[in-house]
């Protein structure tokens, strides 16, 4: 199995349409979630993975089925539901009870993890949740999506409604929870905004062939940009944004290791 996560709203669906163009499996439609108003060509994520690791991340505090079944909707009651979810996301997910829920839950990460062997997976959850799916299950390799955090947390906050201040704390607290801890499987980061930088978009493909294990090809890094790129996708940019310290910092040192691997 391998995994592609990322903070939230960080291009990870964009990610794999380009994977899904170099030949990457991520199972039947009937297994995944629907497009919708964000992601108009699909979130190819598989709903199976999403509510198992929904109930690892929140145990009993929240539903799975008004997170797999619609992202966002706009029912204000179902929205209401979603955003104190995430309020009370640092009670509920902290990592000692996310590690008590996979002991719980090993037969089924084992399960699910022997499915969709040779399979992709993506869900941003992955982020808070490796460590019990690399105790329990089988995983090949991980795709760690980096995008220009202002454009992630102002991606959330037009999503969610919740301040910018909140959404670059979240977008601060997955990265973290991702990064500290010691992987057991090779992970490759692609810099998402490389992608739409013309002189270097073919080479920033790279990680996406290391991933799939793949020999990399600038023809076919070059048609799959070429046939999955949408203009539309670069109206929030974040070059020039001024970004919190702390914020930076993270950032600027994911750069560099990206850089370097």
């Amino acid at each position: 199995m391998r995994i592609v996560t990322c903070c939230s709203r960080s291009g990870s669906s964009f990610i794999c349409q380009l994977l899904h163009h170099l030949g990457a499996d991520f199972g039947s439609d009937e297994e995944l979630v629907q497009a919708d108003e964000w992601n108009s060509k699909g979130y190819f994520e598989n709903k199976s993975v999403n509510t198992l690791n929904h109930e690892l991340l929140f145990g009993p505090w929240s539903s799975p089925s008004i997170w797999i079944e619609s992202m966002w909707p706009k029912n204000p009651l179902i929205r209401l539901r979603k955003i104190s979810s995430l309020v009370l996301a640092p009670l509920v997910s902290k990592q000692s009870l996310i590690q008590k829920r996979g002991r719980k839950k090993a037969d089924q990460i084992i399960s699910i993890s022997k499915e969709l062997n040779n399979k992709i997976v993506k869900d941003p959850r992955f982020c808070y949740l490796m460590n019990s799916w690399q105790i329990h299950g089988s995983i090949d390799s991980v795709l760690f999506v980096l995008r220009h955090p202002w454009e992630s947390a102002s991606s959330m906050k037009r999503q969610t409604g919740l301040p910018l201040p909140l959404t670059y704390a979240g977008w601060k607290d997955s990265i973290l929870n991702f990064w500290n801890i010691e992987h057991k499987y090779p992970v490759h980061i692609v810099d998402y905004n490389s992608l739409f930088q013309k002189d270097i978009s073919s080479k920033a493909m790279e990680p996406l062939f290391k991933f799939l294990d793949i020999k990399f090809d600038h023809e076919k890094a070059d048609n799959a940009l070429s046939s999955t790129i949408d203009k539309k996708m670069r109206r929030y940019k974040g070059t020039e944004k001024k970004l919190p310290k702390s914020i930076k910092k993270l950032y600027e040192d994911l750069l560099n290791r990206a850089a370097n691997q």
